[in-house]
């Protein structure tokens, strides 16, 4: 990782720390994370592969996972931070920008961090107010499934099958049931099949 991407990093993480941990965000470096009923809501600071020692860039994930569902459907234990679990929620925070994409702070030697950190700490403040909140729960992640068939960052029919899953964890039975199989006879991809069934069994459920 370029020197002075990591050093900005560290910096923006720290000042980050600094405004929201009254919020119950701790920082475990150089990310930050918290815990809200039961689901870990965090913030993934990810430096490009590109770059040099002397500049390169930087963007900030908003993740929100929880150890079982990520568990069930990666079929490995969560990391030991958290905020790198990018499963069941990812979203760049670029899209809480007007113009809804990716957003990437480039860094050198003649970067104004002052500048940067600001603009982070804005966005944060944004992510903490629009975006974390729809995905306070578990409970709150399955009614956002049943009513709009996908969490961002999820892909193609990754959606139905989490919606299955997060039921299955939280009692709803038949409803994973129901889910499930219909995901597993949808499927047209022997490999995906075999992760639904994989995944599936890990949460009580046959299909």
């Amino acid at each position: 990782m370029p020197s002075f991407t990591l050093a900005a990093i560290k910096e923006v993480s720290a000042a980050a720390h600094r405004q929201f941990a009254g919020s119950g965000w701790r920082r475990k470096a150089p990310h930050l994370i918290r815990e809200s009923a039961g689901v870990i809501h965090g913030i993934h600071f990810q430096a490009s592969q590109f770059g040099s020692a002397e500049e390169g860039r930087f963007t900030i994930n908003l993740v929100v996972t929880e150890p079982r569902i990520y568990q069930a459907w990666t079929r490995r234990p969560p990391p030991a931070n958290p905020a790198t679990a990018l499963y069941p929620v990812q979203q760049r925070i670029g899209w809480m920008l007007p113009a809804h994409r990716d957003h990437w702070w480039e860094i050198s030697s003649s970067t104004d961090i002052t500048t940067v950190k600001s603009e982070v700490l804005d966005l944060l403040r944004l992510a903490e107010s629009d975006f974390f909140i729809q995905f306070s729960s578990l409970e709150a992640m399955l009614e956002r499934l049943r009513q709009h068939g996908t969490l961002p960052g999820l892909h193609g029919r990754q959606g139905g099958v989490t919606h299955g899953l997060i039921a299955a964890i939280l009692g709803h039975i038949t409803e994973a049931e129901t889910v499930l199989r219909q995901e597993v006879a949808s499927s047209t991809v022997p490999g995906f099949t075999y992760n639904i069934r994989e995944a599936a069994k890990h949460v009580g459920i046959h299909v």
